[in-house]
């Protein structure tokens, strides 16, 4: 769960910066489509349809909600971990894993008597 949301993250970095790349690279842009080269919202050349393009969208949607909700129900089957982490972290600040896993192990064996 939290490779992938690393792996988001660093998707979200590298479009942002790849987005910023290209709001300065806007005339070259303009000076391709003039010769003929269509590029995409990235400024890659675009070698596909606008019908390939909506499909690649629509999958890439239900990844994400699949995944989105895949994520809220692990929080929320977990709260009880997430509460537990909240309360002993405001009293100590800081927690290594050892002391994370003991929390989790604890709450599930609360959970299962």
């Amino acid at each position: 769960d939290c490779k992938a949301d690393n792996a988001v993250r660093r998707g979200r970095a590298s479009r942002h910066s790849v987005i910023r790349r290209v709001e300065l690279d806007r005339d070259a842009k303009t000076d391709n489509r003039s010769r003929g080269i269509v590029l995409d919202d990235f400024g890659h050349e675009k070698n596909y349809s606008e019908e390939v393009a909506f499909k690649i969208d629509k999958e890439v949607k239900s990844i994400v909600d699949e995944q989105y909700k895949r994520a809220k129900q692990l929080l929320t089957d977990n709260r009880d971990i997430m509460e537990e982490l909240v309360k002993v972290l405001l009293e100590k600040e800081t927690l290594d894993k050892e002391e994370v896993d003991e929390i989790i192990e604890k709450v599930k064996e609360n959970r299962n008597a």
